[in-house]
């Protein structure tokens, strides 16, 4: 399973099953203070949610798709004109989209 190098993402990898029970994908995903922070703000204020953009890639290494995950505990917000968006995933072909359009 790839790991990741950033706090905050990770890898979606495909699972080697040994048995129907056993989940199809499996990602192990670090988190700072400041997401967790972040989540307890929003839940002691009501509810927290947790906000995840996916990039499909192909491992190098074996061949196997992944999917790089990045969590946030904030909605995505569409760069205006000509800005950059927000935090992309370096190798992302983004296009702007808001977390609505996207999911």
């Amino acid at each position: 399973m790839a790991t990741a190098k950033k706090v905050n993402s990770g890898y979606l990898n495909t699972n080697r099953k040994a048995s129907d029970k056993h989940p199809d994908f499996r990602a192990e995903i670090s988190v700072d203070a400041k997401f967790i922070k972040g989540l307890a703000d929003a839940a002691s204020s009501g509810g927290a949610s947790i906000y995840i953009a996916g990039w499909k890639g192909t491992s190098g290494r074996t061949g196997e798709p992944y999917v790089f995950l990045r969590l946030d505990s904030e909605k995505y917000q569409r760069a205006d004109a000509g800005d950059n968006p927000q935090r992309p995933h370096p190798q992302s072909n983004t296009n702007n989209q808001s977390w609505d359009e996207e999911f």
